[in-house]
């Protein structure tokens, strides 16, 4: 997960990263108050998010990032088979 943990115009304001492990995702790892993986000033400019992930925050200069504000990202590979999130059936045999 992401969260703003320091409220601000760009240049002052903070943002904070939490990466999932085997156990927890970011987003519940920073929801249960987990110490964050990485921590920046947001620049307005790609910036790392996690495993050679960039994020940016764009904006003009007097736009400001709200404390708590927080996003839940989820990274799927190119060869990674989805879903799509559909309900499915499928057909089941016995031998």
């Amino acid at each position: 997960g992401v969260k703003i943990t320091t409220a601000g115009v760009m240049g002052t304001a903070r943002y904070s990263v939490w990466e999932s492990d085997n156990n927890n995702l970011g987003a519940e790892k920073m929801n249960n108050g987990n110490s964050a993986s990485y921590s920046d000033v947001i620049k307005g400019d790609y910036q790392i998010l996690s495993r050679g992930l960039e994020i940016r925050f764009a904006g003009d200069t007097g736009d400001t990032a709200t404390l708590n504000d927080y996003w839940e990202i989820d990274v799927s590979g190119v060869n990674e088979k989805t879903d799509g999130g559909k309900p499915m059936s499928i057909r089941m045999s016995r031998r």
